[in-house]
This record gives C-alpha cells, sequence and structure tokens, in this order.
C-alpha cells in the first residue's frame, strides 16, 4: 500500500501543465479620452524636487527657536509666561527679595557683568562653551560637520524687574532688549523658578 502512494505521489511531478501566459497577446494600448491625465504606470514614486539653496553648510538662516516652556508653582504664587516671545517670571514677592534673588544667579557658562538696583536690571554675559570647541575643531572634522548651522550664542543679556500689584516681574532679554533664545531663557526662568518654589 505504501509503495502504492510512493509511485502515485512521484508520478505527479510527471503531469504536463500548459502555461497559458506563455500564449497571451499584448492588448491594445490604452487610449486617454480627451481632457484626462494620463495614469502613472510606473513604479516610482512622484517626489518633487528640493530646493537645495542654503544647503551644505551654506545655511545662513539657523533652524526656528522652541517656544519658551511655562509652567507656576503649586500655589500659583510663581509662574513663568510667554509673553510676546519673551520670557517672563511673575512671582508673588517683594522687589528686595527678587533683587537678591537676581544677584545670587549662578549658572554654569553665565556671569554677572553689572547690577543696576535703582532701576532693577542685572546684566549677563552667556558664554557658548559649544560654539568654542567648534571652533577648535579638526579641518576634517568641521568639513564632515554641520557647523554652520549652528548658532553661537555668546554674548550680553539682561534681566529686568518691576512691580506689577503684589506681584514682581522679571523679563529676561538680550542685551540690546531684542528677543533671546529660548533654551537660553529657560535655563535663567527656571533657576530663578527654582529660588521661590
Amino acid at each position: 500500500m505504501l509503495l502504492l502512494i510512493a509511485f502515485v505521489l512521484n508520478g505527479c511531478r510527471y503531469i504536463h501543465k500548459k502555461d497559458h501566459y506563455l500564449d497571451a497577446k499584448e492588448s491594445k494600448t490604452l487610449e486617454i479620452p480627451a481632457g484626462l491625465d494620463k495614469p502613472l504606470v510606473s513604479s516610482e514614486l512622484d517626489i518633487p524636487r528640493a530646493n537645495s539653496e542654503g544647503v551644505n553648510g551654506n545655511a545662513k538662516n539657523p533652524p526656528p527657536d522652541m517656544p519658551i516652556r511655562t509652567k507656576q508653582s503649586r500655589k500659583g504664587d510663581a509662574r513663568i509666561e510667554n509673553q510676546n516671545g519673551y520670557a517672563v517670571l511673575s512671582v508673588k514677592t517683594e522687589t528686595a527679595y527678587m533683587w537678591e534673588a537676581l544677584n545670587e544667579l549662578s549658572i554654569e557658562n553665565w556671569t554677572i557683568t553689572d547690577t543696576n538696583k535703582e532701576n532693577c536690571v542685572v546684566d549677563l554675559k552667556y558664554n557658548d562653551i559649544d560654539a568654542r570647541e567648534r571652533e577648535n575643531e579638526s579641518f576634517f572634522k568641521r568639513m564632515f560637520t554641520r557647523s554652520a548651522l549652528f548658532s553661537d550664542y555668546t554674548g550680553q543679556y539682561k534681566l529686568s524687574c518691576e512691580e506689577k500689584g503684589s506681584l514682581v516681574a522679571v523679563k529676561f532679554t538680550k542685551g540690546d532688549g531684542t528677543k533671546p533664545n529660548s533654551f537660553l531663557a529657560d535655563s535663567i526662568m527656571n533657576e530663578l523658578f527654582d529660588k521661590f518654589q
């Protein structure tokens, strides 16, 4: 019985099946009525060409800045707000305590360069260590990195405070009063915020 089954199964491979597709004839070309688009017959995707201006390390504009992070204390007496692109810390405290907190700021890469107690202004300088390291990289490393896309944020910055009712508001700006980079604003404002937690 087993021998018969083996013989039958082995014989199946000799059955010849006709390949009908080999005798198939080519159909006539598809005619597209006037006013209609011709369908894509290629397997390739239609990808628009990219504008390559400013690529290859010649980019003048850095990537867009992230928004300033906002937060509020549990009691609600301290909060960081984004007011028209400027980081503003509002705290329910007295100006004397805020002045003390501003002068005690100690953050890596930041130094206090000048203070004006009468106007409640503290001038700061930021030293961008990453930019200094990129400047000192070897020729080959600079050639194969996108250092042109990075900005050097070294410069003068300012913290100014003013009373607003029962609150004291501190605004962070560049030395000339323009908007600073958000990650610099976040580092300064979070340090101040923690002093009033």
